[in-house]
């Protein structure tokens, strides 16, 4: 049995892992302009969805802090 190349860092499968439990990316919270300034000529190419800023309809934060270090979270360029 293997394994994509994708999922060969474990932080990737956990990233995924919470992806199927309902987690959203950090990034991607209504609330991150508090926290981050967002440069969208920064990504790489293809990135740009996964930096879509959800509503508070669409993204509850449980009233969590932002967690810059969190698994669910990309890197400043995607």
């Amino acid at each position: 049995m293997g394994c994509h190349p994708y999922f060969t860092q474990v932080g990737t499968a956990v990233h995924e892992i919470g992806h199927a439990l309902g987690f959203f990316h950090t990034q991607s919270r209504h609330d991150r302009d508090d926290y981050i300034t967002f440069f969208p000529e920064n990504l790489k190419d293809g990135w740009s969805s996964q930096f879509i800023r959800q509503t508070e309809k669409t993204n509850d934060n449980y009233n969590l802090t932002y967690d810059y270090g969190s698994v669910m979270h990309y890197a400043a360029t995607g």
